[in-house]
């Protein structure tokens, strides 16, 4: 659970892995990229509409953090392609499931600002 006033917009950059940790909590994922970062993604769904990825570098320090629930961070999932796997590792927790069971298939919903303005 995070604390009332950790947020991950408010980690500063050089902050360790460890120190993020201790104050968010653990990550929904992570994921050793091919450059030698490492990417948290922590979801602020589904009381917010927020999805965070911190880029930690190879001596995991922060360099980076990132808001990326937009339609570009979305086209990265390839459909009938990626996997709730791939999906869960780019974005975390969903806001809502919902499944169909006639089609054997699952949908998740996430909220986000469209154009930081329309609520999708």
């Amino acid at each position: 659970m995070l604390a009332a006033c950790a947020h991950p917009q408010l980690m500063d950059l050089s902050m360790s892995r460890e120190a993020v940790e201790e104050k968010l909590g653990p990550a929904d994922a992570a994921t050793r990229m091919d450059d030698g970062t490492t990417r948290l993604v922590y979801s602020m769904q589904p009381m917010s509409q927020q999805v965070w990825w911190l880029t930690f570098d190879a001596a995991g320090n922060l360099v980076r953090k990132e808001e990326v629930l937009d339609r570009a961070h979305f086209a990265l999932i390839k459909p009938g392609v990626s996997t709730q796997k791939d999906v869960y590792a780019l974005f975390g927790d969903c806001a809502q499931k919902y499944v169909f069971h006639l089609s054997d298939q699952t949908a998740w919903m996430y909220r986000f600002l469209d154009d930081g303005v329309f609520h999708m």
